[in-house]
């Protein structure tokens, strides 16, 4: 057993979310974050390639958490945090990602909100 993930990603005040499934192409990629999230992995390039493009607030909510105290978040408060339905509901309408020649390489991860970044070269 394991608990299985979909990333949110929303704008830098939680709103305006877009759910992926985690497939590249609708081939799937398996839900355990241990199964999809590793280096170079596709969906995990596609994913980055759209962050990129449209840089935002990411999450990736796991289907065991509930709403909305298993998120505790130091979040402002005029921010949202994210929502357990918003990923997880009946009716939620997921992106696909399309394949991807984008690597991490040469690119920084920031987590503005704790001023911290990982040079992902390293």
């Amino acid at each position: 057993m394991g608990q299985y993930y979909c990333p949110i990603l929303g704008d830098v005040y939680g709103l305006n979310c877009k759910v992926f499934e985690r497939s590249v192409n609708h081939e799937y990629t398996f839900a355990k974050l241990m199964e999809h999230a590793w280096w170079q992995n596709p969906f995990v390039n596609a994913f980055s390639e759209f962050l990129y493009k449209i840089p935002g607030r990411i999450c990736w909510v796991g289907d065991y958490a509930t709403e909305p105290d298993d998120f505790n978040f130091n979040l402002p408060v005029g921010i949202v945090r994210p929502n357990y339905k918003k990923v997880w509901g009946n009716r939620v309408t997921y992106l696909t990602c399309q394949p991807s020649d984008f690597t991490l390489d040469d690119k920084f991860l920031i987590n503005y909100d704790t001023r911290q970044f990982i040079d992902l070269n390293e």
